[in-house]
Order: C-alpha cells, then sequence, then structure tokens
C-alpha cells in the first residue's frame, strides 16, 4: 500500500459521528436517483491511507482486519471489524498522519459488527447486524468503556418494520438534554431514531435520505453537517441536518470515491477503486476519514489493493 502525503490540518476538541437523515425535501418526495452520474465530482487522492495490517503491529501475515465502522473521537480514530470482537484504536497528528494503533480485548471470531459511535462520554456503542431470516429483528447495541473492554448490552425497542439484515450504521447526537442513538438501514436508507430511557433506547422517530443508493453503508454528523456513504455505489452523499426537526434540511451534494484504472492507478481511469467503503467519520468539517471491508472473491483483482485499510480524504 502507498502512502500518500500527510494532510495539515486542526483537530481542537472531540467532534461526534453522528448521523441522520429527513425527508427528502425532493418534489412528490422522491429520492433523486444518484447512482449512476458520470457529472458527479470526484474526490481527490486520499491524503492519508494505509492497511489495518499494517497500522496494527504485530498482526500475523495475511491476518484479515475486515473494517466495517469508525468513529473519530478526542484526537484518535475507532475502527471496529466484522471479523473480531476488538475494536481499534488509531491515533492522529495534528498534521493528519497516522500515529500509534492499538487493538482492545476481545475474540478474533465472527462478530457481524457493522457500526460504531460514541456514548457522550468516553465509551462506544456499537451496533451488529444481527437479523435472522424468519424472526423478528430484535436489535440491541454493545457497549465499550474508554479501555476498549466490552461492558453491557442494551436493546432498541423498535417499532418500524426493518427490511434485509437490519441496521448497518449508528451514531449518536443529544437535543435538549436527552440522548439519541440514530441507526442506519442497509437496504433503504431509513434512519430509525431511538431515545435513551432509563433500561433501553426507545423508537421516537424516522427520517428518510433525499439520495438514492443501492445501500448505504454509514452515516456520520459533525454539528448538524452529515455524510452518508455506500459501498455497492462508491458514493459519498454530504448533506445538513434541521436543527428543530429530525428531517434533511437539503438535498445535499453526492461525490464519488476516487477512480483508476483496471489495474488500480488512481486517476487514470474511470474504475471505481473504492467499492468497499464500510464507514466514514468526520474529522472536522472538510475532512473525513473512512474504512474499508475485505473484498469478496468476485470482485476485480484490482479492488483488494485498497481493501481492510483507512484513508482521510479532503473534501473539494
Amino acid at each position: 500500500m502507498n502512502t500518500f502525503r500527510t494532510l495539515a490540518m486542526a483537530m481542537a476538541g472531540t467532534v461526534w459521528v453522528l448521523a441522520s437523515c429527513g425527508n427528502s425535501g425532493n418534489d412528490k418526495g422522491k429520492k433523486k436517483d444518484d447512482t449512476n452520474k458520470a457529472e458527479l465530482p470526484v474526490l481527490a487522492a486520499p491524503l492519508f491511507e494505509e492497511k489495518c495490517a499494517k497500522l496494527f503491529a504485530g498482526s500475523a501475515p495475511g491476518e484479515d482486519f475486515e473494517a466495517s465502522g469508525i468513529h473519530f473521537q478526542q484526537g484518535a480514530l475507532y475502527v471496529i471489524f466484522d471479523n473480531m470482537r476488538r475494536v481499534g484504536k488509531i491515533g492522529l497528528a495534528a498534521d493528519g498522519a497516522f500515529g500509534p494503533a492499538t487493538l482492545g480485548e476481545g475474540k478474533k471470531s465472527s462478530s457481524d459488527y457493522e457500526g460504531i459511535a460514541g456514548d457522550g462520554s468516553e465509551g462506544f456503542y456499537v451496533i451488529a447486524e444481527s437479523g435472522k431470516p424468519g424472526l423478528e429483528y430484535q436489535p440491541f447495541v454493545h457497549h465499550y468503556n474508554a479501555a476498549l473492554v466490552q461492558d453491557g448490552k442494551i436493546s432498541l425497542r423498535l417499532k418500524t418494520r426493518i427490511e434485509g439484515a437490519g441496521f448497518e450504521g449508528i451514531a449518536y447526537t443529544e437535543r435538549d438534554g436527552k440522548q439519541f442513538l440514530l441507526c442506519l438501514n442497509e437496504r433503504n436508507g431509513l434512519i430509525v431514531v431511538f431515545e435513551k430511557t432509563a433500561d433501553a433506547f426507545d423508537e421516537v422517530a424516522t427520517m428518510e435520505l433525499p439520495v438514492r443508493f443501492k445501500d448505504y453503508s454509514d452515516i456520520a454528523l459533525s454539528g448538524l453537517r452529515m455524510a452518508v456513504t455506500s459501498q455497492e455505489n462508491s458514493r459519498l452523499w454530504i448533506g445538513s441536518l434541521r436543527s428543530d426537526a429530525w428531517q434533511v434540511a437539503d438535498s445535499g451534494k453526492v461525490y464519488r470515491f476516487p477512480v483508476g484504472s483496471k489495474t488500480g492507478e488512481m486517476g487514470n481511469g474511470k474504475k471505481e477503486l473504492y467499492a468497499n467503503i464500510e464507514g466514514v467519520t468526520f474529522i472536522n468539517d472538510s475532512t473525513l476519514a473512512t474504512c474499508t471491508d475485505r473484498v469478496k472473491a468476485s470482485q476485480p483483482e484490482m479492488e483488494a489493493i485498497r481493501d481492510q485499510s483507512v484513508q482521510v480524504f479532503r473534501l473539494r
């Protein structure tokens, strides 16, 4: 994996990875199809990028790091994987370079972890893709403390029917002194909002995105600025959330992740080079970090060049 030039940026304070989606605002409530538009702006090459296996020193040769979610908090990136129950922590230098990386406790076995968010303090919520065919979907979140140790599990009391395998992304925010989790449906982009109660999170609202993708892989928020990614389309949507309602405030803007040649050369061709984007988080309003899952056997070999990795992008 080539290492790209580092990014000069300020990261003062904590930026929460939140998320959201709302009523589209398009005529007659229709979603705009943004999956195959050649005129979409293309993100520039990552300012920094590295394989997880290289970041986490001491990993076994050929060890998989199937990154499935990422969260920026207090100067570090926190990454989850759907093939282990360990949360990774990656330091970020003031210039944007990746610093020391460590893995928390947990088994190296299938976790189906799909999304990670802060808990309003120093810990984290992690959601697993736990839907089972023929059974009612009963979601919950694992809780990890600041030491990256799993110390609890909390139910999400769901009212809305959830299609497919369930929630793919998760985010945390606060309003009027109350705590909320926003959970993203992989299949249709529906966002279900849950409010924290004494013993669970209860559903209080649902929202839709004003953009149509083949799938929806993660959500993130910096203040009211939102990001949503699609793995299958290799797309990034940036928009805004209303402050007075659980709704999207505008139609936003769609970007393509960097493209290149069939041999994986960036900028020389129109082949999708990032076909496995599973996680996104804001570092600041104009800079994001993403993570990629392992390629499938059916994917072109060149797409493995950037799988199981962490990237830093700047918006154009």
